[in-house]
């Protein structure tokens, strides 16, 4: 997809390419979030210094303290900035590697 690793950014080609499903994505998630499980939790403690999150882009997320984000997409973008970042991406269904 073009992701870049350093940041999470996609490039314009690879938006112009993936807009519909990130699109659908995006829409799907946005109800699951609004009108299914609106109490669901955004993120989740696993201990003193790790989150469990979904999609951190949304304006909810900003309440759950971030200094690091591994990320294991390769379709989205990362729209927020962390002081550590690490892109290993995986599509769907297809995990990461012990090396990575």
């Amino acid at each position: 997809t073009g992701k870049r690793r350093t940041d999470g950014s996609l490039p314009l080609w690879s938006r112009v390419f993936f807009w519909p499903w990130v699109a659908w994505n995006r829409l799907s998630v946005f109800v699951f979030r609004k009108f299914i499980k609106p109490h669901q939790p955004v993120a989740t403690q696993i201990t003193q210094h790790l989150w469990l999150s979904g999609f951190p882009a949304f304006h909810r997320y900003r309440a759950v303290p971030c200094q690091a984000c591994v990320d294991v997409t390769c379709e989205m973008a990362q729209r927020q900035r962390f002081q550590h970042y690490l892109s290993i991406a995986a599509w769907d269904g297809t995990p990461c590697s012990v090396p990575q």
